[in-house]
C-alpha cells in the first residue's frame, strides 16, 4: 500500500506542477484563481480517466476475449502517453523558441 502512495506522489505532483508552469508561461496570472483553475481541470481529467478506464475495460472484457481487451487497453494507454509526450515536447519547444528569439532581439 505504501508503494502505491509513493507511485501516486511521483506521478501526480510533477504533472500538476508542469501544467501550472505551462499556464503561468502562457500568460495566466500567478494567483489563487489560476491555481484553482488548474487544480479543477487536473482533477476533472483524472476523474474522467477513473470512470472511463474501468467502464471501457469492463465492456471490452465482456464482449471480447481478455487478451484482446488487454491489448486494446494497452494500445489506448500507449496512445495517451505518446500524445502527452508530443504535446509536452511542443510546449517546451515553443517556450525555448520564444525565449531564444526574445533574447536575441
Amino acid at each position: 500500500m505504501g508503494l502505491i502512495g509513493v507511485a501516486y506522489a511521483i506521478a501526480f505532483i510533477p504533472t500538476f506542477e508542469s501544467i501550472l508552469d505551462i499556464a503561468l508561461d502562457k500568460g495566466f496570472s500567478d494567483n489563487i484563481s489560476t491555481y484553482s483553475l488548474v487544480s479543477g481541470l487536473w482533477s476533472a481529467m483524472y476523474s474522467l480517466g477513473e470512470v472511463t478506464g474501468p467502464s471501457l475495460g469492463g465492456w471490452l472484457s465482456e464482449n471480447f476475449d481478455f487478451s484482446i481487451a488487454s491489448t486494446i487497453m494497452a494500445a489506448f494507454a500507449l496512445m495517451g502517453a505518446i500524445i502527452a509526450g508530443i504535446t509536452f515536447f511542443f510546449v517546451q519547444y515553443e517556450e525555448s523558441d520564444s525565449s531564444s528569439s526574445s533574447s536575441s532581439s
